[in-house]
């Protein structure tokens, strides 16, 4: 399960639907021990499209800094799909990283449909469909 306090949910939704038409990027941030977001980073992509994403290397680095500053942990990524599905494309799994979550968010010009997040243990496992708990 991952957990999403009100106020993270609300800004990863926020931040989905002001990028429609391009796809939304960023970090989650919170506490890995109870895997839980309590907050969210926006971050830019690098790739100005619609299917696909791309963080640039030293906004992650800087955002991991300030998150250990704030005593928080980078639990995962989000990332939307407009006018698509909130499931993982092969893109998405092929590089997703081991032990972090990953949400995607369903975006379309009237807002979000649907969020779903991920998780995959280790290369050699599958991944699993997380249940959300937004409190």
């Amino acid at each position: 399960m991952l957990q999403i306090n009100k106020e993270a949910f609300f800004k990863l939704t926020s931040i989905s639907e002001a990028q429609y038409p391009n796809e939304a990027c960023g970090v989650l941030l919170g506490n890995s021990d109870l895997n839980q977001v309590n907050d969210v980073c926006n971050l830019p992509n690098l790739v100005a499209e619609t299917d696909s994403f791309r963080i640039d290397s030293l906004d992650y680095l800087m955002i991991e800094k300030w998150a250990q500053h704030h005593h928080l942990d980078v639990i995962g990524f989000f990332h939307s799909h407009p006018d698509a599905a909130a499931i993982l494309s092969e893109e998405d799994k092929t590089y997703m990283i081991p032990k972090l979550n990953y949400c995607i968010t369903s975006v379309a010009s009237d807002g979000t449909k649907q969020i779903k997040a991920y998780f995959r243990q280790n290369i050699w496992e599958g991944i699993e469909e997380l249940e959300i708990n937004v409190k």
